[in-house]
């Protein structure tokens, strides 16, 4: 066998066997413990049901050795194995009860000075690899050993370590455990509280037990033998009294009050840790553990039945270094049910389960804010969090993947099952969302014959890929492996494109042959149900108002299934040069309120929209080309800075009267500050640029961004192209429509117009000189939604030409303007604002910071560009609205100097003013925009300067 068997036994009073004991350890040990190899005489299997055997030296029996069922257990499944410790041989039966007193020499020696590494080594050449080590004092405790274990034993597995130990690594060693020992988890089936009740020992009922029975402590607690403080429950109490790292906001308690609070545990607070029927997951323990203080913490609950038991330590609730230890229901994962659909209504892990859910995207969100925001949705009285997955981000480039820092997904899922919510997950590889390209990234474009969201061998391939690095990651999370993952969505809208009917089919394998087990559901509107079934996979609806009948439409067409509404639009986004969007709190309360009591299960997209950063907004095209803002508000329950809303409130208050469990506490707004506006000190001009930018590329005719020999040779996904060639003459320059999606025109650096997809000609002044034309095309933003979805090429597209004759011999610029480019920058000879500055160019200023804030930075003046704030893209500014404010969030900022740099792109302001409060301008009804067209499928917009008589959407 290639791996030591290193399972773990627990002794049921706790007191382990101590290998590395300080002198002044092991002296209040003699005082307060029987010494190992004192002469104590105590039934060891006193007060648990167990019979022990006890080591003997001479006539002294030691309470601190003893063996359990569970390692006899052990020992009769590895005899006559495969897999006996490496060096083992079979013992007959009656040698497992027998520990000869070297044995226990070898292993806890007099002086204490065998550390554990070799004992663990030691223990392995005895055989007696499934025994318990663990520390009761304040060592260092080695958890190598859990790495070591064979995943064929089952058993009890106890981990130990102090609270110091980074919750990372610790998930990440329980992860290694394998399938027959995850994490623990309390979402025991209703079949374990029937039995339970049958034999009269539910954790609730009023028997008086001694829950110290067996170590050496007294309770006064009503209790089941499953709840019990164990022996390490004093000592840290005592350790933590005076600690500089108490629990948070619990305050010091007085030594008369310690004995009485460490001895009664309340029903109320039992309740609290342990419902009647087992829902409370193990993270939200966790939480309950460290809200109630150090004599909760310390505590230990088991179940005595046939379920597997595990020992797990939180490292989150307090700050002491002794090794803490707690107990937890934990039933064999593959055995769990997971999220069903076998009725009418939804049932998890057999009992009733309705989902309320709310989206919010990791992506959209700064990481130091994600625990903030998810707080808040589950105090909403939400058990669900909804999420895509953005492949253009994860991976930018063929091959190249990022899944860290503010894009790793495994730890928002971690953080989602810690707070105790249940998780759907929505990995494309198509997302919509608002988002550039629907989150497909732009090197698909490459191929010329690329047929995206179909089974073209050069989308499939490239799935595949994508795939093979993701779905490993999140497979961990899955319900059925003690993760928070109940419900995986295959693809995302697909009835309302349906290019290729086996293109789902494609999705659901890729997902089920990588390891996804969780119920698979698909998402559509009205018209897009007919079109986007996949076999075996529940479809549910996206809706805003229940006027067209899509729920009904929904029933009819999948009988006897349960019913659920994947996105309820909250609101709506927002585009350049319309009104900002707004739905009545109260009429979507109501409509809420109509889908619960029809027993419907509901996702609020967004619950929570965040800020499409950088370049990542999307645009819709159903007709017209219309450019999606930075921001993301959407209208929705918690705002764009994570501020409550009406909306919010008056949710919250209806859910409260469709659960029972308890909401928490609303956790408090972040604050923010409208600093001082900052002067504008410096600017370079987008031409002194060029030098910072990538080598240019020459051709005969332009080349779009996607095609561009940069990035390693990946092309130019995002921001601005510049392409120049040399003119000879005057005349009528004509795109032919093909510029994507915004062109400034020089001639010699100079502006001579705009060309756009609606003003497509500009007229050049004759001149027998040579000039230099030049073309600054913008990526406003690739379509996310749609039949357009299939031609999101960017840059000049095609030919351009000047009195009907193609342009040739095209000098192309990469301007992508990524956080390397925007640093490069700082080395070029900057010019003072003193003397008159040209356009586009760079303009630079200093906000000095005490203490990091929120805020929001606001450009009166200013026209049309970008902003980065220490090299981070926070996005577009237009002075066109809707959006005249952009969130900057506290945690980008910096104590002392922030560097602002503006790209403008026409006129400049002195200085850069910030607000508390963004700024939206004239608002609109979105329902006037969200109309259901069965040509389209999901959304078409009305023009908003037919509804509003107010603005027209400046160049487009």
């Amino acid at each position: 066998m290639s791996h030591r068997i290193s399972r773990v036994d627990p002794l049921m009073d706790n007191q382990m066997c101590d290998f590395n004991t300080p002198p002044k350890h092991s002296t209040n040990m003699e005082e307060h413990h029987p010494h190992p190899h004192d002469e104590t005489s105590d039934d060891a299997g006193e007060g648990n049901g167990q019979e022990s055997i006890v080591m003997e030296k001479g006539k002294k029996k030691k309470k601190w050795w003893k063996m359990t069922n569970l390692f006899r257990s052990l020992r009769k499944q590895l005899k006559g194995s495969s897999n006996l410790v490496q060096g083992e041989v079979e013992q007959p039966q009656e040698s497992e009860q027998v520990k000869p007193q070297n044995e226990c020499k070898t292993r806890c020696s007099d002086d204490y000075t065998v550390n554990h590494n070799q004992v663990d080594d030691q223990l392995g050449e005895c055989g007696l690899d499934a025994e318990v080590r663990c520390l009761e004092d304040d060592p260092k405790v080695s958890v190598e050993h859990l790495n070591k274990t064979d995943e064929d034993v089952e058993g009890i597995c106890t981990l130990g370590y102090p609270h110091g130990l980074p919750e990372d690594i610790a998930l990440d060693i329980l992860e290694k455990r394998g399938p027959d020992s995850h994490v623990c988890d309390l979402s025991t089936p209703q079949k374990l509280s029937t039995i339970l009740e049958e034999q009269d020992s539910h954790p609730h009922a009023e028997t008086p037990v001694d829950a110290g029975e067996g170590n050496g402590q007294e309770s006064k607690v009503k209790e089941t033998k499953w709840w019990r403080p164990t022996s390490l429950f004093g000592a840290p109490k005592k350790h933590g009294k005076n600690s500089l790292n108490p629990v948070e906001g619990e305050a010091e308690l007085p030594g008369e009050q310690e004995q009485q609070i460490e001895e009664v545990k309340p029903q109320k607070e039992r309740k609290a840790r342990c419902s009647d029927d087992f829902i409370l997951s193990h993270y939200q323990l966790g939480d309950l553990l460290g809200e109630g203080g150090f004599g909760v913490v310390y505590e230990a609950r088991r179940l005595e039945d046939n379920i597997k038991m595990s020992l797990n330590s939180t490292s989150r609730s307090v700050g002491v270094s002794d090794p803490v230890l707690y107990a937890c229901v934990c039933k064999r994962m593959s055995e769990r049910q997971g999220l069903r659909a076998d009725s009418t209504h939804f049932t998890l892990d057999g009992a009733p389960f309705r989902i309320l859910g709310g989206s919010i995207h990791y992506f959209r969100v700064p990481r130091a804010y994600w625990r903030d925001r998810l707080l808040k949705l589950k105090a909403c009285g939400l058990n669900t969090l909804t999420t895509y997955v953005p492949w253009n981000l994860h991976e930018p480039e063929r091959g190249v993947y990022l899944f860290q820092e503010e894009l790793d997904l495994e730890a928002y899922l971690r953080l989602a099952g810690e707070l105790g919510l249940w998780v759907i997950l929505r990995p494309g590889p198509y997302i919509c969302a608002e988002w550039d390209l629907g989150g497909l990234p732009s090197w698909l474009l490459q191929d010329k014959n690329m047929k995206l969201r179909t089974t073209y061998s050069g989308f499939t391939s490239a799935v595949n890929s994508y795939f093979d690095k993701l779905i490993p990651r999140v497979t961990p999370f899955q319900y059925k492996k003690g993760g928070p993952i109940i419900a995986v969505q295959v693809e995302n809208e697909y009835g309302s494109y349906a290019k290729d009917e086996k293109y789902l089919s494609f999705i659901k394998e890729a997902l089920l042959s990588r390891g996804i087990s969780e119920f698979l559901v698909t998402s559509d509107n009205h018209d897009g149900l007919k079109l986007g079934v996949v076999d075996g996979v529940l479809q549910t609806v996206n809706l805003q108002k229940l006027t067209f009948g899509d729920v009904q439409h929904l029933a009819e067409m999948q009988p006897q299934k349960p019913l659920m509404v994947m996105e309820y639009w909250s609101g709506w986004f927002d585009v350049w040069g319309e009104p900002h969007h707004v739905f009545p709190a109260e009429e979507m309360i109501s409509i809420v309120r109509e889908l619960l009591d029809r027993g419907i299960s509901i996702n609020l997209y967004m619950f929570h929209g965040g800020t499409s950063f950088g370049f990542m907004n999307g645009a819709l095209d159903l007709g017209t080309y219309k450019p999606q803002t930075s921001s993301y508000d959407y209208d929705a329950p918690l705002t764009e800075s994570g501020d409550y809303t009406t909306k919010y409130h008056l949710l919250k208050s209806l859910l409260s009267t469709y659960s029972k469990e308890p909401t928490s506490e609303l956790p408090a707004v972040q604050n923010r500050r409208a600093y001082e506006p900052v002067a504008v000190t410096h600017y370079i001009s987008l031409w002194e640029s060029l030098q910072c930018a990538e080598k240019p590329f020459s051709a005969d005719d332009p080349v779009s961004m996607e095609n561009l020999p940069v990035n390693h040779n990946n092309g130019q996904s995002y921001g601005y192209t510049l392409y120049q060639t040399d003119i000879y003459s005057g005349g009528e320059l004509n795109s032919k429509n093909n510029v994507r999606d915004r062109a400034l025109v020089f001639i010699d650096r100079e502006l001579i117009g705009v060309l756009d997809n609606k003003t497509q000609k500009v007229k050049i002044s004759h001149s027998k000189s040579e000039r230099t034309l030049s073309l600054l095309v913008e990526n406003c933003g690739r379509v996310n939604y749609g039949s357009a979805l299939a031609n999101q090429q960017k840059g000049l597209v095609g030919d351009i030409t000047l009195d009907n004759v193609p342009l040739k011999k095209f000098t192309m610029h990469c301007l992508d303007m990524k956080s390397s480019f925007i640093n490069r920058l700082q080395s070029l000879k900057w010019k003072p604002v003193g003397t008159k500055p040209t356009y586009p160019s760079f303009f630079r200023g200093s906000l000095v910071v005490d203490q990091p804030t929120d805020t929001f930075m606001k450009l009166p003046n200013w026209s049309k560009g970008v902003v980065f704030v220490n090299g981070q893209n926070l996005g577009r500014h237009w002075s066109i609205g809707p959006q005249n404010a952009l969130y900057l969030p506290g945690p980008w900022l910096k104590s002392g100097d922030n560097e602002i740099v503006v790209f403008e792109e026409f006129k400049a302001a002195e200085t850069i003013q910030f607000a508390e409060n963004p700024e939206y301008g004239k608002t609109v009804d979105c329902f006037l925009f969200v109309l259901l067209t069965p040509s389209i499928g999901v959304y078409s917009s009305a023009s908003a300067a037919t509804a509003t008589g107010e603005v027209a959407l400046a160049g487009f």
